[in-house]
């Protein structure tokens, strides 16, 4: 038998498939004032004549005992009046211009109503702040994405061509734009297929491209297409959140396994922290560089614990501290340094708190590769297994999470005076002299100085950065490579090689 409605209570429509509405209703049924309301659900009940189920699936409708019909923000200000305390809200919200923005300010949050609340929420809130990070990454390197530079490109093979201008430039352009549509839209798919498939094309033209946030970024995007933006699907959104996390934590743990050498301990940790140690006594400041060890060992322990119900909590707070600390450091009242980075360690906090702000932690066996879904194998290779190759030099050190690790390669380049002298001027301006007055081109300057990202350390990549300057040698030694490999194991010692222009031709 329907229940009859007393003529003083108002009866608000709402769409009981939607978390936030859901959740708006049972939270005024818990209070003193819901006896004054009747909520019904219009997915499972009839409507009244002239209500439809698409308008009050659009916005709330609030009918008082009057027959009077509120919709949007303004059914919102009615359900206000009846508590005490929000009347002055629900009159202050009434009044003319308020009472427009309020509708706007209504149409929009409903518009994503059903991916800020619920389990879709992670999804929106991953994808958001992904667009956001990339969009501020691809800002800060415009010329990383462009071909009209001095820098040379590297293509990932010698059939793969390079994009000639203004084909680079529509491309990046359309990139932004499929960033911004991704940022904007409820259902986002199509534009993330197509972020993809330019954001690898990039790659492929320029390996330098592929900067270790980008890299992380774009296997993510990559991920995202999977999901199903216009239903949930809690089996299938469990299974990708778990691989999100895994990939994550694995970021953490292969970056502190990366820094357990002596460079990063003796050399480029006191270099980071000197914002904070500048400012201390000698004494305390040696102290400080002592505790080096601390760092690499603190990311190892983020990582793991993230993946374990008993440590996830402090591994959030260890990690939201640690980047914190990281932007301290290289940020603007930093070293002022490696800007494109920023955004990445802010992206990086949002993504813990995301994924693993969650009371229901797996158990750490679950993060094992045995998922239905087979990006989650994918995930466990490339972000769990693949990086333990690059102690090996059978995988790339940017690809395995060793960014400021030191664990990677060096190259810079001595020339004659002559050939200096024949070097463009946008070239000619990262030469400097060293301690024994030879010219001296580091490649490190060359890029950070031009692309405003580091140079992707693997030696096939400055041996073809170096072949491009060959043409303006005119003797052997007028241009020579010189190449430092990783350190050795326990050591600060790195091989040496030395290319001259002679083998720098036949390579």
């Amino acid at each position: 038998m329907e229940e009859e409605i007393p003529p003083h209570r108002r009866t608000i429509y709402y769409d009981g498939s939607c978390p936030m509405c859901s959740s708006l209703v049972r939270k005024i049924a818990a209070t003193e004032e819901g006896k004054e309301f009747h909520c019904v659900d219009s997915t499972s009940a009839d409507l009244p004549e002239g209500m439809s189920r698409e308008s009050v699936d659009r916005e709330i409708h609030v009918v008082d005992a009057s027959g009077e019909v509120s919709k949007s923000s303004d059914g919102i200000w009615k359900i206000a009046e009846v508590y005490p305390r929000l009347r002055w809200i629900a009159r202050l919200g009434m009044l003319p211009g308020i009472r427009q923005i309020s509708r706007v300010g209504y149409a929009v949050v409903a518009y994503y109503r059903h991916l800020v609340f619920g389990l879709q929420a992670r999804f929106f809130w991953l994808k958001t702040v992904l667009s956001l990070a990339l969009l501020s990454g691809l800002l800060l390197s415009p010329h990383l994405w462009l071909s009209n530079r001095s820098y040379p490109l590297v293509p990932a093979a010698g059939f793969i061509p390079v994009l000639p201008p203004p084909i680079d430039l529509v491309l990046y352009v359309i990139a932004l734009v499929l960033l911004l549509a991704i940022l904007l839209l409820r259902h986002p798919r199509y534009s993330i297929v197509g972020f993809v498939v330019i954001a690898v094309c990039e790659a492929l033209s320029d390996q330098s491209r592929l900067q270790p946030w980008f890299y992380q970024y774009v296997f993510m995007m990559f991920v995202l297409i999977w999901h199903d933006w216009r239903k949930s699907d809690a089996g299938s959104s469990k299974t990708l959140l778990s691989l999100f996390r895994f990939v994550i934590a694995s970021i953490y743990f292969w970056s502190g396994i990366q820094k357990l050498n002596l460079t990063f301990l003796n050399d480029t940790f006191p270099w980071f922290i000197e914002p904070i140690t500048n400012h201390l006594p000698d004494e305390v400041k040696f102290l400080t560089t002592s505790f080096a060890i601390i760092v690499p060992l603190l990311e190892i322990r983020i990582g793991i614990g993230l993946l374990t119900r008993t440590f996830r909590r402090s591994s959030i707070i260890l990690a939201v501290l640690a980047h914190l600390f990281i932007l301290a450091c290289i940020g603007p009242f930093g070293h002022n340094w490696n800007t494109v980075v920023w955004p990445w360690n802010l992206a990086m906090i949002l993504f813990v708190v995301i994924l693993f702000s969650d009371r229901a932690a797996e158990p750490l066996v679950s993060y094992l590769p045995f998922k239905k879904s087979v990006l989650y194998p994918l995930a466990f290779i490339l972000f769990g297994i693949t990086p333990a190759l690059s102690f090996f030099d059978l995988w790339d050190s940017y690809l395995s999470s060793s960014l400021y690790s030191e664990n990677t390669g060096r190259a810079v380049m001595l020339m004659s005076d002559s050939l200096k002298n024949r070097l463009p001027d946008d070239i000619k301006k990262y030469v400097t002299k060293d301690a024994s007055n030879k010219n001296v081109l580091e490649i490190f300057s060359w890029s950070t100085g031009e692309l405003n990202v580091p140079p992707y350390p693997e030696e096939r990549i400055y041996r073809s950065i170096a072949s491009r300057l060959v043409s303006l040698a005119q003797k052997p030694n007028d241009l020579i490579l010189v190449v430092q490999e990783k350190p050795k194991p326990f050591s600060e010692t790195r091989l040496v090689k030395r290319l001259n222009a002679v083998k720098l031709r036949g390579n």
